[in-house]
């Protein structure tokens, strides 16, 4: 059965999380989608209102009512279950295509119940709540017009610990699990962190540009040992790094004209200790 929306007060909340107290400054039904344009209105594909909330109430302009981040709705009728549901271009509204503009906000759980779970960000997002998995990709859009930001534009993340601890902590984790059936694809990179830089034409003379990490240890303390990255693979690497061009490792052909200047300790291997790479001038 193909999924059809409704529109005329038919919709229940099942569940809700993420309560909000908003002013509304456009009627709505119990589980319309709610977006913020000069107050908070109908979300609406044609006039480019994001979906942002998800009604609890029927209310007029002017009332208070409770929404949701996220929400299970009822009383629709819904398709195949894992279906995902776009922002409608009739106001307030689900549906199963995209509409005048391209925003994931619902996935079907079949028997009359979508779950609908959308972003505080214009873009593409959908919610994984513990009643439904969901096959998702987030992304999160954010502009920085000017000024400085010292925590992340898009994303902050911080880990603070006490107490005693008996084990590893991780801040952020990321893996790719690759399952006994898969067959990655030859000649390219499966990586599970990908960072970059990308300019389009931009004033760069100035710019001191770091397209991987800064990593920083501001430590008052003495630890045991203090490293930049562990590796740990269970086969030998064929190389530190996997360079895509000569530049992209700073690599001259060539012996060189410079003296040896030093050493830089390289790597702390169990069972070898700490290994050495000799370093150079530059004439």
């Amino acid at each position: 059965m193909a999924f059809t929306d409704v529109t005329t007060g038919g919709r229940t909340i099942l569940e809700g999380m993420g309560p909000v107290k908003v002013t509304l400054a456009a009627a709505c039904l119990p589980g319309d989608l709610l977006g913020y344009s000069s107050g908070w209105k109908l979300a609406d594909g044609n006039a480019a209102v994001y979906a942002e909330l998800v009604a609890g109430l029927k209310g007029a302009i002017g009332d208070v009512i409770t929404a949701y981040r996220m929400a299970k709705v009822g009383g629709i009728t819904t398709g195949t279950a894992g279906n995902v549901l776009f922002l409608s271009d009739t106001a307030g509204g689900y549906s199963a295509t995209t509409g005048s503009v391209s925003q994931k906000v619902a996935i079907e759980l079949g028997g009359d119940v979508l779950v609908a779970g959308v972003s505080t960000k214009v873009g593409e997002i959908l919610v994984q709540p513990q009643y439904a998995v969901l096959h998702s990709t987030l992304k999160h859009t954010v502009a920085l017009a000017s000024g400085a930001n010292a925590e992340g534009v898009a994303a902050y993340f911080e880990t603070n610990t006490s107490g005693t601890s008996t084990g590893h902590t991780y801040g952020l984790g990321s893996w790719i699990n690759i399952g006994t059936a898969a067959v990655p694809a030859a000649g390219h990179i499966h990586v599970p962190l990908e960072v970059g830089v990308y300019e389009d034409a931009a004033t760069m003379t100035n710019a001191r540009i770091v397209f991987g990490i800064q990593a920083q240890g501001i430590l008052t303390g003495t630890p045991a040992s203090l490293h930049f990255a562990r590796i740990n693979t269970t086969k030998t690497i064929t190389a530190l790094f996997a360079a895509a061009n000569p530049g992209s490792i700073a690599y001259t052909a060539g012996t060189g004209a410079g003296t040896a200047v030093g050493w830089i300790a390289i790597a702390d291997i169990v069972g070898v200790g700490v290994v050495y790479a000799k370093v150079y001038s530059a004439t």
